[in-house]
Protein backbone atom coordinates (compact mmCIF):
# COMPACT_ATOMS: atom_id res chain seq x y z
CA UNK A 1 0.00 0.00 0.00
CA UNK A 2 2.65 2.22 0.80
CA UNK A 3 4.51 1.34 -2.33
CA UNK A 4 1.69 2.16 -4.67
CA UNK A 5 1.13 5.49 -3.17
CA UNK A 6 4.54 6.68 -3.28
CA UNK A 7 4.62 5.37 -7.16
CA UNK A 8 1.40 6.89 -7.60
CA UNK A 9 2.39 10.67 -6.33
CA UNK A 10 5.13 11.66 -9.20
CA UNK A 11 2.35 10.34 -11.59
CA UNK A 12 -0.26 12.39 -10.60
CA UNK A 13 1.98 15.39 -10.29
CA UNK A 14 3.40 15.12 -13.54
CA UNK A 15 -0.35 14.45 -14.58
CA UNK A 16 -1.42 17.55 -13.29
CA UNK A 17 1.93 19.27 -14.95
CA UNK A 18 0.40 18.30 -18.26
CA UNK A 19 -3.11 19.47 -17.51
CA UNK A 20 -2.24 22.57 -16.39
CA UNK A 21 0.34 22.83 -19.67
CA UNK A 22 -2.64 21.86 -21.91
CA UNK A 23 -4.76 24.42 -20.21
CA UNK A 24 -2.44 27.47 -20.68
CA UNK A 25 -1.81 26.28 -24.25
CA UNK A 26 -5.40 25.92 -24.69
CA UNK A 27 -6.51 29.46 -23.06
CA UNK A 28 -3.33 31.06 -25.10
CA UNK A 29 -4.78 29.49 -28.19
CA UNK A 30 -8.40 30.71 -27.32
CA UNK A 31 -6.17 34.57 -26.79
CA UNK A 32 -4.73 34.41 -30.14
CA UNK A 33 -8.20 33.93 -31.78
CA UNK A 34 -9.94 36.33 -30.03
CA UNK A 35 -7.47 38.94 -30.30
CA UNK A 36 -7.58 40.12 -33.67
CA UNK A 37 -11.08 40.68 -33.53
CA UNK A 38 -11.18 42.32 -30.83
CA UNK A 39 -8.44 44.80 -32.25
CA UNK A 40 -10.72 45.53 -35.28
CA UNK A 41 -13.21 46.44 -33.38
CA UNK A 42 -11.38 48.69 -30.66
CA UNK A 43 -8.83 49.95 -33.16
CA UNK A 44 -10.08 53.84 -34.20
CA UNK A 45 -10.06 54.65 -38.16
CA UNK A 46 -6.83 56.03 -39.41
CA UNK A 47 -8.32 59.19 -40.01
CA UNK A 48 -8.98 59.18 -36.64
CA UNK A 49 -5.54 58.07 -35.35
CA UNK A 50 -4.25 61.53 -37.77
CA UNK A 51 -6.11 63.63 -36.09
CA UNK A 52 -5.10 62.06 -32.61
CA UNK A 53 -1.31 62.80 -33.46
CA UNK A 54 -1.87 66.12 -34.32
CA UNK A 55 -4.11 66.75 -31.50
CA UNK A 56 -1.20 65.33 -29.58
CA UNK A 57 1.34 67.19 -31.09
CA UNK A 58 0.54 70.75 -31.02
CA UNK A 59 3.29 72.12 -32.45
CA UNK A 60 3.84 70.41 -35.39
CA UNK A 61 6.17 66.94 -36.05
CA UNK A 62 9.67 67.56 -36.67
CA UNK A 63 10.55 64.86 -40.01
CA UNK A 64 12.29 62.42 -38.18
CA UNK A 65 9.01 61.89 -35.68
CA UNK A 66 6.79 61.62 -38.92
CA UNK A 67 9.23 59.25 -40.20
CA UNK A 68 8.89 57.29 -37.44
CA UNK A 69 5.55 57.23 -37.32
CA UNK A 70 4.92 56.07 -41.42
CA UNK A 71 7.90 53.41 -40.42
CA UNK A 72 5.15 51.55 -38.43
CA UNK A 73 1.98 52.36 -40.33
CA UNK A 74 1.37 49.50 -43.05
CA UNK A 75 0.47 50.93 -46.88
CA UNK A 76 -3.33 50.49 -46.54
CA UNK A 77 -3.32 52.86 -43.32
CA UNK A 78 -1.46 55.40 -44.82
CA UNK A 79 -3.60 55.37 -47.89
CA UNK A 80 -6.47 55.81 -46.21
CA UNK A 81 -5.46 58.32 -43.67
CA UNK A 82 -4.43 60.49 -46.75
CA UNK A 83 -7.75 60.11 -48.44
CA UNK A 84 -9.27 61.35 -45.54
CA UNK A 85 -6.89 64.18 -44.76
CA UNK A 86 -7.59 65.45 -48.46
CA UNK A 87 -10.79 64.74 -48.03
CA UNK A 88 -11.47 66.90 -45.12
CA UNK A 89 -9.03 69.92 -46.66
CA UNK A 90 -10.78 70.15 -49.48
CA UNK A 91 -14.36 70.61 -47.60
CA UNK A 92 -12.32 72.95 -45.99
CA UNK A 93 -11.23 75.04 -48.92
CA UNK A 94 -14.88 74.71 -50.45
CA UNK A 95 -16.33 77.17 -47.26
CA UNK A 96 -13.43 79.51 -47.39
CA UNK A 97 -14.27 79.98 -51.20
CA UNK A 98 -17.56 80.22 -50.35
CA UNK A 99 -17.07 82.70 -47.43
CA UNK A 100 -14.80 84.82 -49.42
CA UNK A 101 -17.22 85.17 -52.35
CA UNK A 102 -19.99 86.80 -49.48
CA UNK A 103 -19.82 90.08 -49.28
CA UNK A 104 -19.82 92.14 -45.84
CA UNK A 105 -23.51 93.31 -45.81
CA UNK A 106 -24.63 89.59 -46.66
CA UNK A 107 -22.23 88.01 -43.82
CA UNK A 108 -23.86 90.51 -40.98
CA UNK A 109 -27.33 89.79 -42.34
CA UNK A 110 -26.50 86.43 -42.12
CA UNK A 111 -25.51 86.74 -38.71
CA UNK A 112 -28.27 88.90 -37.46
CA UNK A 113 -30.67 86.67 -38.56
CA UNK A 114 -29.02 83.60 -37.14
CA UNK A 115 -29.06 85.94 -33.36
CA UNK A 116 -32.50 86.59 -34.27
CA UNK A 117 -33.93 83.22 -34.66
CA UNK A 118 -32.06 82.31 -31.12
CA UNK A 119 -33.50 85.37 -29.10
CA UNK A 120 -36.83 82.80 -28.88
CA UNK A 121 -35.05 80.04 -27.76
CA UNK A 122 -32.88 81.87 -25.50
CA UNK A 123 -34.75 80.75 -22.05
CA UNK A 124 -34.72 77.03 -22.93
CA UNK A 125 -31.09 77.53 -24.09
CA UNK A 126 -29.75 78.82 -20.51
CA UNK A 127 -31.57 75.81 -19.03
CA UNK A 128 -30.49 73.73 -20.91
CA UNK A 129 -26.72 74.31 -20.73
CA UNK A 130 -27.68 74.34 -16.87
CA UNK A 131 -29.46 70.69 -17.72
CA UNK A 132 -26.62 68.98 -19.29
CA UNK A 133 -23.63 70.99 -19.62
CA UNK A 134 -22.04 70.75 -23.12
CA UNK A 135 -24.36 68.26 -23.94
CA UNK A 136 -22.67 65.67 -22.14
CA UNK A 137 -21.67 66.79 -18.54
CA UNK A 138 -23.19 66.17 -15.27
CA UNK A 139 -26.76 68.74 -14.62
CA UNK A 140 -26.25 71.76 -12.67
CA UNK A 141 -28.45 73.46 -10.13
CA UNK A 142 -28.95 77.21 -10.92
CA UNK A 143 -29.44 77.71 -6.99
CA UNK A 144 -26.73 75.14 -5.78
CA UNK A 145 -23.93 77.36 -8.56
CA UNK A 146 -25.55 80.71 -6.71
CA UNK A 147 -24.93 78.88 -3.46
CA UNK A 148 -21.30 78.18 -3.92
CA UNK A 149 -20.25 81.39 -5.33
CA UNK A 150 -22.06 83.34 -2.41
CA UNK A 151 -19.84 81.18 -0.46
CA UNK A 152 -16.86 81.23 -1.99
CA UNK A 153 -17.03 85.41 -2.20
CA UNK A 154 -18.09 85.26 1.36
CA UNK A 155 -15.17 83.66 2.84
CA UNK A 156 -12.66 85.63 0.45
CA UNK A 157 -14.66 89.07 1.85
CA UNK A 158 -14.38 87.72 4.80
CA UNK A 159 -10.60 86.81 4.67
CA UNK A 160 -10.16 90.84 3.44
CA UNK A 161 -12.55 92.40 6.13
CA UNK A 162 -10.76 90.48 9.25
CA UNK A 163 -7.11 91.43 7.38
CA UNK A 164 -8.58 95.21 7.12
CA UNK A 165 -9.89 95.35 10.82
CA UNK A 166 -6.29 93.59 12.14
CA UNK A 167 -4.93 96.57 10.03
CA UNK A 168 -6.49 99.23 11.20
CA UNK A 169 -4.73 101.14 13.78
CA UNK A 170 -1.57 100.92 11.09
CA UNK A 171 -4.58 102.84 8.93
CA UNK A 172 -4.96 105.53 11.19
CA UNK A 173 -1.51 105.93 12.01
CA UNK A 174 -0.47 106.49 7.82
CA UNK A 175 -3.80 109.36 7.96
CA UNK A 176 -2.46 112.62 6.42
CA UNK A 177 -1.98 115.38 8.88
CA UNK A 178 -0.66 118.86 8.61
CA UNK A 179 2.52 119.79 8.26
CA UNK A 180 3.61 116.56 6.40
CA UNK A 181 5.96 117.11 4.03
CA UNK A 182 5.07 115.85 0.03
CA UNK A 183 7.26 113.00 0.57
CA UNK A 184 5.83 111.81 3.72
CA UNK A 185 2.42 111.67 1.70
CA UNK A 186 3.24 109.83 -0.43
CA UNK A 187 5.15 107.40 1.84
CA UNK A 188 1.82 107.07 3.78
CA UNK A 189 0.09 106.53 0.23
CA UNK A 190 2.01 103.88 -0.54
CA UNK A 191 1.91 102.23 2.31
CA UNK A 192 -1.91 102.10 2.61
CA UNK A 193 -1.44 100.83 -1.44
CA UNK A 194 0.50 98.13 -0.31
CA UNK A 195 -2.15 97.03 2.43
CA UNK A 196 -5.03 97.31 -0.41
CA UNK A 197 -2.71 94.74 -2.38
CA UNK A 198 -2.53 92.68 0.61
CA UNK A 199 -6.11 92.78 1.03
CA UNK A 200 -7.18 91.73 -1.97
CA UNK A 201 -4.15 88.48 -2.28
CA UNK A 202 -6.15 87.75 1.04
CA UNK A 203 -9.56 87.71 -0.60
CA UNK A 204 -8.20 85.51 -3.20
CA UNK A 205 -6.39 82.97 -1.06
CA UNK A 206 -9.82 82.56 1.47
CA UNK A 207 -12.25 82.32 -2.08
CA UNK A 208 -9.73 79.41 -3.12
CA UNK A 209 -9.49 78.02 0.17
CA UNK A 210 -13.31 77.79 -0.01
CA UNK A 211 -13.60 76.71 -2.91
CA UNK A 212 -10.96 73.91 -2.23
CA UNK A 213 -13.31 72.54 0.48
CA UNK A 214 -16.30 72.34 -1.37
CA UNK A 215 -14.76 69.88 -3.76
CA UNK A 216 -17.14 70.27 -6.87
CA UNK A 217 -17.02 67.56 -9.10
CA UNK A 218 -18.55 69.52 -12.22
CA UNK A 219 -16.02 69.34 -14.67
CA UNK A 220 -16.59 73.13 -15.53
CA UNK A 221 -16.85 74.08 -11.86
CA UNK A 222 -12.70 75.50 -12.34
CA UNK A 223 -13.33 77.79 -14.96
CA UNK A 224 -16.35 79.08 -13.30
CA UNK A 225 -14.24 79.86 -10.12
CA UNK A 226 -11.46 81.83 -12.53
CA UNK A 227 -14.46 83.62 -14.41
CA UNK A 228 -15.96 84.74 -11.08
CA UNK A 229 -12.50 85.59 -8.60
CA UNK A 230 -10.91 87.18 -11.83
CA UNK A 231 -13.80 89.28 -11.92
CA UNK A 232 -13.63 89.60 -8.03
CA UNK A 233 -10.34 90.36 -8.27
CA UNK A 234 -10.80 93.71 -10.90
CA UNK A 235 -13.82 95.39 -8.69
CA UNK A 236 -11.36 95.74 -6.08
CA UNK A 237 -8.77 96.62 -7.58
CA UNK A 238 -10.17 99.20 -9.34
CA UNK A 239 -12.26 100.31 -6.46
CA UNK A 240 -9.06 100.56 -4.39
CA UNK A 241 -7.30 102.60 -7.00
CA UNK A 242 -10.25 104.91 -7.14
CA UNK A 243 -10.41 105.33 -2.92
CA UNK A 244 -6.32 106.14 -3.31
CA UNK A 245 -6.87 109.12 -6.05
CA UNK A 246 -10.43 111.14 -4.65
CA UNK A 247 -10.68 109.26 -1.45
CA UNK A 248 -14.61 109.62 -0.51
CA UNK A 249 -13.74 110.21 3.47
CA UNK A 250 -10.55 111.92 4.01
CA UNK A 251 -9.79 114.56 1.53
CA UNK A 252 -6.60 114.84 2.86
CA UNK A 253 -5.42 111.25 0.84
CA UNK A 254 -6.72 113.11 -1.90
CA UNK A 255 -4.03 112.70 -4.70
CA UNK A 256 -6.81 114.79 -7.04
CA UNK A 257 -8.20 118.32 -6.11
CA UNK A 258 -11.84 117.79 -5.43
CA UNK A 259 -15.00 118.91 -2.64
CA UNK A 260 -16.28 115.74 -0.88
CA UNK A 261 -19.25 115.61 -2.94
CA UNK A 262 -17.86 115.24 -6.79
CA UNK A 263 -15.25 112.64 -4.81
CA UNK A 264 -18.07 110.73 -3.19
CA UNK A 265 -20.09 110.76 -6.51
CA UNK A 266 -16.85 110.06 -8.81
CA UNK A 267 -15.88 106.94 -6.59
CA UNK A 268 -19.73 105.81 -6.39
CA UNK A 269 -20.37 106.06 -10.18
CA UNK A 270 -16.78 104.53 -11.23
CA UNK A 271 -18.00 101.55 -8.95
CA UNK A 272 -21.32 100.94 -10.57
CA UNK A 273 -19.68 101.59 -13.95
CA UNK A 274 -17.23 98.79 -12.83
CA UNK A 275 -19.79 96.32 -11.21
CA UNK A 276 -22.03 96.45 -14.55
CA UNK A 277 -19.34 96.01 -17.02
CA UNK A 278 -17.65 93.07 -15.22
CA UNK A 279 -20.98 91.48 -13.96
CA UNK A 280 -22.38 91.37 -17.65
CA UNK A 281 -19.11 89.82 -18.80
CA UNK A 282 -18.63 87.26 -15.87
CA UNK A 283 -22.20 86.22 -16.48
CA UNK A 284 -22.16 85.87 -20.64
CA UNK A 285 -18.81 84.13 -20.13
CA UNK A 286 -20.07 81.38 -17.56
CA UNK A 287 -22.97 80.45 -20.20
CA UNK A 288 -20.15 80.39 -22.72
CA UNK A 289 -17.98 77.75 -20.05
CA UNK A 290 -21.53 75.70 -19.47
CA UNK A 291 -21.50 75.03 -23.50
CA UNK A 292 -24.30 77.11 -24.46
CA UNK A 293 -24.63 77.54 -28.53
CA UNK A 294 -22.38 80.34 -29.56
CA UNK A 295 -25.73 82.29 -31.11
CA UNK A 296 -27.37 81.83 -27.87
CA UNK A 297 -24.62 82.91 -26.42
CA UNK A 298 -24.68 86.40 -28.81
CA UNK A 299 -27.79 86.93 -28.06
CA UNK A 300 -27.47 87.14 -24.42
CA UNK A 301 -23.96 89.47 -24.42
CA UNK A 302 -26.18 92.03 -26.75
CA UNK A 303 -28.38 93.52 -24.27
CA UNK A 304 -26.02 93.01 -21.50
CA UNK A 305 -23.57 95.13 -23.33
CA UNK A 306 -25.83 97.85 -23.58
CA UNK A 307 -26.77 97.98 -19.68
CA UNK A 308 -23.10 100.19 -19.04
CA UNK A 309 -22.46 102.30 -21.76
CA UNK A 310 -26.69 103.45 -20.98
CA UNK A 311 -25.49 104.12 -17.57
CA UNK A 312 -22.45 105.78 -18.74
CA UNK A 313 -24.67 108.44 -21.18
CA UNK A 314 -27.65 109.21 -18.53
CA UNK A 315 -24.44 110.09 -16.08
CA UNK A 316 -22.84 112.16 -18.71
CA UNK A 317 -26.13 114.13 -19.52
CA UNK A 318 -27.58 114.16 -15.97
CA UNK A 319 -24.46 116.55 -14.50
CA UNK A 320 -23.35 117.67 -17.77
CA UNK A 321 -24.10 121.40 -16.19
CA UNK A 322 -22.15 120.47 -13.29
CA UNK A 323 -19.27 118.89 -15.36
CA UNK A 324 -19.65 122.06 -17.65
CA UNK A 325 -19.53 124.68 -15.36
CA UNK A 326 -16.16 123.10 -13.65
CA UNK A 327 -14.32 122.09 -16.31
CA UNK A 328 -14.89 125.67 -17.65
CA UNK A 329 -13.81 126.97 -14.34
CA UNK A 330 -10.82 125.23 -13.67
CA UNK A 331 -9.70 126.06 -17.92
CA UNK A 332 -10.77 129.66 -17.47
CA UNK A 333 -12.91 129.19 -20.58
CA UNK A 334 -15.92 131.31 -20.93
CA UNK A 335 -19.50 129.39 -23.12
CA UNK A 336 -19.87 131.84 -25.30
CA UNK A 337 -16.14 132.50 -26.55
CA UNK A 338 -15.89 128.61 -26.72
CA UNK A 339 -19.27 127.03 -27.59
CA UNK A 340 -17.65 123.79 -28.11
CA UNK A 341 -17.23 123.18 -24.63
CA UNK A 342 -21.70 123.13 -24.01
CA UNK A 343 -21.69 120.65 -27.08
CA UNK A 344 -19.32 118.02 -25.22
CA UNK A 345 -22.51 116.12 -24.12
CA UNK A 346 -23.33 115.25 -27.44
CA UNK A 347 -19.78 114.26 -28.39
CA UNK A 348 -19.93 112.10 -25.74
CA UNK A 349 -22.95 110.20 -26.11
CA UNK A 350 -21.55 109.97 -29.76
CA UNK A 351 -18.46 108.53 -28.50
CA UNK A 352 -20.43 105.88 -26.37
CA UNK A 353 -22.63 104.71 -29.38
CA UNK A 354 -19.56 103.80 -31.30
CA UNK A 355 -18.17 102.16 -28.85
CA UNK A 356 -20.72 99.82 -27.86
CA UNK A 357 -21.24 99.00 -32.08
CA UNK A 358 -17.64 98.48 -31.77
CA UNK A 359 -18.30 95.81 -28.72
CA UNK A 360 -21.46 94.44 -30.58
CA UNK A 361 -19.56 94.07 -33.76
CA UNK A 362 -16.56 91.56 -32.01
CA UNK A 363 -19.90 89.94 -30.20
CA UNK A 364 -20.74 89.26 -33.36
CA UNK A 365 -18.33 87.89 -35.32
CA UNK A 366 -17.34 86.23 -31.82
CA UNK A 367 -14.14 87.46 -31.25
CA UNK A 368 -11.91 86.34 -28.42
CA UNK A 369 -11.43 88.38 -25.09
CA UNK A 370 -14.78 90.72 -26.27
CA UNK A 371 -15.51 91.64 -22.75
CA UNK A 372 -11.72 92.25 -21.04
CA UNK A 373 -11.71 94.64 -23.87
CA UNK A 374 -14.86 96.41 -23.68
CA UNK A 375 -14.47 96.98 -19.61
CA UNK A 376 -10.58 98.23 -20.51
CA UNK A 377 -12.46 100.92 -23.07
CA UNK A 378 -14.97 101.79 -20.16
CA UNK A 379 -12.24 102.42 -17.75
CA UNK A 380 -10.21 104.25 -20.63
CA UNK A 381 -13.47 106.90 -20.79
CA UNK A 382 -13.63 107.66 -16.99
CA UNK A 383 -9.60 107.72 -16.81
CA UNK A 384 -9.63 110.54 -19.02
CA UNK A 385 -10.81 113.39 -16.49
CA UNK A 386 -9.29 111.76 -14.06
CA UNK A 387 -5.91 112.22 -15.18
CA UNK A 388 -6.37 115.66 -16.45
CA UNK A 389 -7.08 116.46 -12.87
CA UNK A 390 -4.39 114.57 -11.29
CA UNK A 391 -2.13 116.12 -13.88
CA UNK A 392 -3.07 119.59 -13.12
CA UNK A 393 -1.82 119.68 -9.55
CA UNK A 394 2.10 119.06 -10.40
CA UNK A 395 1.82 121.66 -13.54
CA UNK A 396 0.64 124.23 -10.90
CA UNK A 397 3.22 123.53 -8.92
CA UNK A 398 5.68 123.36 -11.11
CA UNK A 399 4.68 127.17 -12.51
CA UNK A 400 3.41 128.08 -9.16
CA UNK A 401 -0.19 128.68 -9.67
CA UNK A 402 -3.26 128.11 -8.62
CA UNK A 403 -5.41 124.63 -9.07
CA UNK A 404 -8.71 126.44 -8.86
CA UNK A 405 -9.65 128.15 -11.56
CA UNK A 406 -11.29 131.90 -11.92
CA UNK A 407 -12.02 134.73 -14.43
CA UNK A 408 -8.97 137.08 -14.50
CA UNK A 409 -9.42 140.59 -13.14
CA UNK A 410 -6.86 142.60 -14.86
CA UNK A 411 -7.83 145.34 -18.29
CA UNK A 412 -5.62 144.62 -20.93
CA UNK A 413 -4.54 147.94 -22.17
CA UNK A 414 -6.32 148.89 -25.50
CA UNK A 415 -4.23 150.30 -27.98
CA UNK A 416 -5.39 152.59 -30.93
CA UNK A 417 -4.09 153.36 -34.58
CA UNK A 418 -3.00 156.27 -36.41
CA UNK A 419 -6.76 157.60 -36.71
CA UNK A 420 -7.54 156.80 -32.92
CA UNK A 421 -9.54 153.71 -33.34
CA UNK A 422 -9.26 150.85 -30.91
CA UNK A 423 -6.62 148.06 -31.74
CA UNK A 424 -7.96 144.57 -30.67
CA UNK A 425 -6.89 143.64 -27.25
CA UNK A 426 -4.27 140.78 -27.11
CA UNK A 427 -5.02 138.64 -23.73
CA UNK A 428 -3.06 139.53 -20.95
CA UNK A 429 -0.56 137.22 -19.47
CA UNK A 430 -1.89 137.55 -15.87
CA UNK A 431 0.34 135.38 -14.21
CA UNK A 432 1.38 131.73 -13.64
CA UNK A 433 -2.26 130.55 -13.53
CA UNK A 434 -3.27 131.40 -16.66
CA UNK A 435 0.09 129.57 -17.67
CA UNK A 436 -1.22 126.64 -16.34
CA UNK A 437 -4.80 126.59 -17.66
CA UNK A 438 -3.55 127.13 -21.12
CA UNK A 439 -1.43 124.21 -20.90
CA UNK A 440 -4.22 122.26 -19.26
CA UNK A 441 -6.35 123.04 -22.26
CA UNK A 442 -3.75 121.16 -24.36
CA UNK A 443 -3.18 118.43 -21.49
CA UNK A 444 -6.78 117.73 -22.20
CA UNK A 445 -6.77 117.69 -26.06
CA UNK A 446 -3.42 115.02 -25.79
CA UNK A 447 -5.40 113.04 -23.04
CA UNK A 448 -8.86 112.86 -25.69
CA UNK A 449 -6.73 112.04 -28.59
CA UNK A 450 -4.75 109.31 -26.89
CA UNK A 451 -7.81 107.57 -25.18
CA UNK A 452 -9.09 107.14 -29.25
CA UNK A 453 -5.87 105.62 -29.93
CA UNK A 454 -5.52 103.24 -27.70
CA UNK A 455 -9.31 102.05 -27.44
CA UNK A 456 -8.80 101.97 -31.41
CA UNK A 457 -5.44 99.79 -30.46
CA UNK A 458 -7.53 97.92 -27.96
CA UNK A 459 -9.70 96.56 -30.99
CA UNK A 460 -6.92 95.79 -33.33
CA UNK A 461 -7.30 98.39 -35.28
CA UNK A 462 -3.30 99.10 -36.28
CA UNK A 463 -2.40 102.52 -38.26
CA UNK A 464 0.14 101.36 -40.30
CA UNK A 465 -1.76 98.83 -41.82
CA UNK A 466 -3.70 101.64 -43.45
CA UNK A 467 -3.28 104.66 -45.88
CA UNK A 468 -5.31 107.86 -46.15
CA UNK A 469 -8.59 107.08 -45.85
CA UNK A 470 -8.79 103.81 -47.23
Amino acid sequence: MMISMTIGRPWRRRASRLGGARCASLLALLLLMTVPAFAADTVPPPGDRVEALVQAFPDGLTPGQLDSILTVMDDESVRAALRQRLLVETDRRRADAASSDETLLAYYGRQFDRIAAAYPTLPSAMADAFVRSHGRDAPISPVRLLLGLALVLGVGTGAMLLVRWIFAGRRRRLAVRQGMSRAQILSHQGLRLILDLIEIAVFVAGAVIAYVLLRPSHPAAPAILFVVVTAAIVVLAVERAAVFLCDPHQPNLRLIPIANGPARALHRNIVAILLLAVGSAAIVRMFGILGMAPSAVAALALPLSVIPVAYLVVLVWRHCSAITATIADRLRLDLQEAPFLGAWPVLASAYLAVLWMVVADAVIRQQPRAGARAIVSLLIVVAVPLLALLIQRPIARFYGGSVVGGSSTTDPSRSTDEYGDALPALPADSGPTDRVNRLMRAVWGVLIFLSVIVTARIWGYDPTQHEGIA
